[in-house]
């Protein structure tokens, strides 16, 4: 009993403060009682069941995502054999074949990390003998993709572009073509269309029996050549030599097609041995999960009761402290907000009872003492409220503005001396109580507002609808001349406090300020016109454009009826463009002889006013004319000359003054710049309208000759290497060799031969560079752009051109600057340019000397150079290395190999990929020659998520 009494003694004269920190500490023993009980408990069940979940949870995603990259390599593999005869193997290889490896193996990956797993000393029993059947599935996945790469293969060797038997088979094609539409034989064109029909069949559907029917066909079109009487010999033999080539391709073609189509549907078998080792793995997996759940359920269920247990405690005591809290101060504090209730009502009568020693009883004795002190000032207030009153109304009758004062029922409170002065005509009804609606009426009839004058009753309806919805201030012109700016706001009891200032003499300086910005507002206008005109003339260089422009400009500063440009044209004046009135006489001549007052501007070059053109001898009536009164004319001068004369006119007398003559004059000198360019631009029109036809004949020219050259030349080519080959093996072992003269015969003959080769593979070299030439100068070349590393092209351009340096002590160096970044070019065209220019190099390189080959970054680009210790090229050459057929040296002597056409097919492929091509050199002391190719900003992109292969230009079908 006593332990009770001295608690509740302590805790009444404890402070708020304290009180709280008491029972939110005991709140906070409650929360860290709660939580060590389900730290503990959760622990318990974390214990028991973390490596089992672990362990079954990796070893069922490891099994899906086994299947899952299973999936989707099978679907990449048949997107790889269904899409590349569309798309062509090297992009079917680029988007389907790395991607399809990369699924093999993070799918071996995935399959020995559960092979891992599953021989772990923690792992369940129940899962230790699907290691057998994970090997298994590995086995199955290497044998899957071995295939697969056979298959692969396969495809490499029936559709490469440059390497595949499609391709050598389109080229024996074309040979073929050609060949019999020189012969003009219509039955065996006839039958070769047949065949081009079934191989156009066989690309779109690549169907076994398609290549069947072809080689039936060939059957067929053989013994016609050879039962052919209006063909010789040398013209079957020429035909059966090409046909047999093509008969073997369709042979290759039909076999690697029956054995692609064989692996394809192999694969569709060796599926269905994955689907029921993936079915136990994935059945033993879910197995082991549902034995898992059972034992975290046991376990959690005397988690659970722990925990409730500990709940219902807490709440048993958070009751009681709530209650002790609510106690010892929720209702004190009630009836001090009673007590504060009271006192703002105004009962300062009221007192505070509360007998405990802490804030809320100092409190209680602070209010009683308050409301003593709240006594003794009112009355103090009361008195000084007296003496302000006063001396506010003598404050709102010394400012400046009139100040009136309406109640929320619109009725007159008070107004002082200045609103009553501006306000003298209605100062006898100015009282208090009085409507403002009184007011204003009164005001209207009387004549004080300027604006109610003519609309008395809507202007009435409008001020009053200002007045009892107050906006921004206004501005009111009163009768007399004076101009208010009116202020209303509506007060916090709902009445309207109205300021008026008089800004007579403000309005009075805005309206000479207005007439000044007029005046001002015209020259700025002027001068826009004028920079507007500049600026839309010389985006324009076609003559009849720019003339309506100038024109069209010119109406925005001057008023006209008619106007017109005259230009000269020989011994006359040209009118030609023109508007409105003056449209009637467009392209009418004025002969420079004849005294016109255009032809006196134009001779005179000082512009001119005619006031009255019926008052002027030198105005000459034309019929349709007649309205014209005021005419204007100035001259268009360039330098000295002057070319013409601008003109308007205006059916009023004496429109224009000296102002309009000088604003003429100023279009008439930004006229004459635009009238010049656009006739500069003209001629310069017609001379490359003249150059662009000359070089297109040059180079139809060109590839018309190069196509009529190439087809014999193949031919020539053919039979000789045929010739030379059965005289290497079968007349030359037969000959004697024992005679000097048939020895010396034999080695002229094997000479001849060799020379007729070489330099018919000279020439051909040299018509397929002007083919390539005119091809990249009309655009019709195809371009494959595609993410691609330099550095990959230099290795493979080294490794071309390493066969030049056979006989020769000429070292062959490679300097790459590491981690270069990408760039997008045409993979072909940028090795011909690295080729061309390495074996220039190597060609004018002595023995002794070296060849570099550099690559690096700088700025924005990628920077190739081909650096040799040759005998350079003298300062007269390097200016024309680029030229076509342009070669170094004196071809009568030095006799240079080439075509004089490799650079300049180098500079056209560079500039296309948007890159420069320069050399530098010194006699004596080597050459370099540049290219840069720049790097575009997405550099690092996955070039496998986008569209690689892009074409620009048109295909050449030739």
């Amino acid at each position: 009993m006593k332990l009770q009494i001295f608690l509740q003694k302590y805790w009444r004269n404890l402070s708020i403060n304290s009180k709280f920190r008491v029972v939110f500490g005991l709140f906070l023993l409650l929360i860290v009682f709660i939580a060590l009980t389900g730290f503990f408990a959760l622990t318990a069940v974390h214990t028991k069941t973390k490596a089992t979940i672990v362990n079954n949870m990796e070893f069922q995603r490891l099994v899906l995502e086994m299947d899952n990259h299973l999936q989707h390599a099978r679907r990449l593999e048949k997107d790889f054999f269904r899409n590349w005869p569309i798309v062509g193997y090297e992009q079917a290889y680029q988007e389907y074949v790395s991607a399809y490896r990369a699924e093999i193996i993070q799918l071996n990956q995935a399959n020995a990390e559960l092979q891992e797993l599953v021989t772990a000393p923690d792992t369940s029993d129940l899962l230790r003998p699907s290691y057998l059947n994970l090997s298994s599935y590995r086995g199955l996945i290497n044998l899957y993709a071995d295939r697969f790469e056979i298959a692969v293969n396969n495809v490499s060797e029936l559709g490469a572009t440059k390497s595949g038997i499609l391709t050598t088979l389109t080229q024996n094609s074309v040979a073929l073509q050609k060949t019999l539409t020189e012969l003009n034989q219509p039955e065996l064109n006839n039958i070769y269309l047949q065949m081009e029909t079934l191989l156009y069949q066989y690309q779109l559907t690549h169907d076994v029996e398609v290549m069947q029917n072809l080689l039936t066909i060939l059957t067929n079109f053989q013994r016609m050549i050879n039962d052919s009487p209006e063909l010789n010999i040398k013209q079957k033999e020429a035909l059966l030599a090409l046909f047999e080539l093509y008969e073997e391709n369709i042979r290759e073609i039909r076999s690697l097609t029956v054995e692609i189509e064989s692996r394809v549907n192999s694969f569709d078998q060796h599926m269905l041995l994955f689907e029921p080792i993936s079915e136990q793995l994935i059945i033993l997996a879910t197995r082991q999960v549902i034995e898992t759940q059972n034992s975290i359920e046991q376990t959690t269920a005397g988690v659970r009761f722990l925990l409730g247990l500990a709940v219902i405690v807490s709440l048993l005591l958070t009751a009681w402290l709530a209650y002790l809290l609510n106690h010892s101060v929720t209702k004190k504090i009630s009836h001090l907000t009673e007590v504060a209730v009271a006192l703002q009502n105004g009962n300062l009568d009221t007192q505070a009872h509360i007998d405990s020693a802490d804030e809320l009883g100092q409190l209680s004795a602070s209010f009683n003492a308050m409301a003593e002190q709240i006594k003794t000032l009112i009355s103090n207030l009361q008195t000084k409220a007296g003496t302000a009153e006063t001396r506010l109304a003598q404050a709102i009758d010394s400012i400046s503005e009139g100040l009136v004062l309406f109640d929320a029922a619109d009725k007159l409170i008070l107004c002082n001396n200045k609103y009553l002065d501006m306000h003298i005509k209605i100062a006898d009804i100015l009282v208090p109580e009085v409507q403002f609606e009184t007011l204003l009426q009164a005001g209207i009839t009387r004549g004080i507002y300027m604006d109610a004058i003519q609309r008395p009753r809507s202007w009435f309806e409008e001020q009053l609808a200002q007045h009892r919805h107050p906006t921004d201030p206004f501005e009111l012109q009163m009768s007399d001349g004076r101009w208010l700016l009116i202020s209303e706001n509506r007060t916090q009891d709902g009445g309207i406090c109205t300021i008026q200032a008089d800004i007579t003499a403000r309005k009075q300086a805005e309206s000479e300020l207005r007439q000044l910005l007029e005046i001002e507002q015209e020259q700025r206008q002027l001068a826009e016109s004028l920079r507007e005109l500049a600026v839309i003339l010389n985006q324009s260089l076609e003559l009849d454009i720019v003339l309506v422009k100038i024109l069209e400009e010119l109406k925005d500063v001057l008023a006209y009826d008619g106007a017109g440009i005259l230009l000269q044209q020989g011994d006359f004046l040209i009118l030609q463009q023109a508007t409105a009135t003056s449209e009637k006489f467009l392209n009418h001549r004025i002969p420079l002889q004849l005294d016109t007052v255009a032809t006196q501007v134009f001779k005179t070059k000082k512009p001119l006013i005619v006031a009255d053109v019926h008052d002027e001898p030198a105005w000459i009536i034309w019929s349709g004319g007649e309205k014209i009164n005021c005419w204007m004319g100035a001259p268009l001068i360039i330098g000295d000359e002057t070319i013409g004369v601008i003109t308007t006119d205006n059916f009023t007398t004496d429109f224009y003054d000296d102002d309009d003559l000088n604003v003429l004059q100023i279009f008439a000198t930004q006229a004459s710049i635009a009238i010049h360019n656009a006739q500069l631009f003209n001629d310069i029109q017609t001379a490359k309208e003249l150059a662009d036809a000359a070089n297109e004949a040059k180079s139809s020219f060109l590839a018309n000759v190069s196509h009529e050259l190439r087809t014999p030349l193949t031919s020539i080519l053919g039979f000789s290497k045929i010739i030379q080959k059965r005289l290497e093996n079968r007349i030359f072992p037969q000959t004697a060799m024992d005679d000097r003269k048939t020895k010396r015969a034999v080695t002229q003959v094997r000479k001849n031969i060799q020379i007729i080769i070489s330099e018919g593979e000279r020439l051909t070299s040299l018509i397929n560079n002007v083919l390539d030439l005119a091809k990249i100068e009309s655009g019709k070349i195809e371009w494959r752009m595609v993410p691609l590393n330099l550095s990959d092209i230099i290795d493979q351009s080294l490794a071309a051109t390493s066969a030049l340096l056979t006989g020769k002590n000429i070292k062959l160096e490679r300097d790459v600057e590491p981690n270069l970044p990408r760039v997008i070019g045409d993979e072909h065209r940028l090795m011909q340019v690295i080729i061309n220019l390495l074996s220039n190099a190597i060609k004018f390189t002595s023995d002794g000397g070296s060849v570099t080959c550099c690559l690096k970054k700088e700025a924005n680009e990628i920077l190739v150079s081909i650096i040799d210790t040759g005998m350079g090229i003298p300062d007269t050459e390097l200016l024309h290395v680029f030229e076509k057929f342009r070669q170094i040296g004196d071809t009568l002597t030095d006799k240079p190999q080439g075509t004089g056409l490799g650079l300049p097919i180098c500079k056209q492929i560079v500039e296309h990929h948007s890159g420069r091509i320069w050399a530098e050199s010194a006699v004596e002391q080597g050459s370099t020659f540049f290219f840069t190719i720049p790097i575009p900003d997405h550099v690092g992109y996955d070039v496998s998520k986008t569209d690689a292969f892009r074409t620009y230009g048109k295909r050449d079908e030739n």
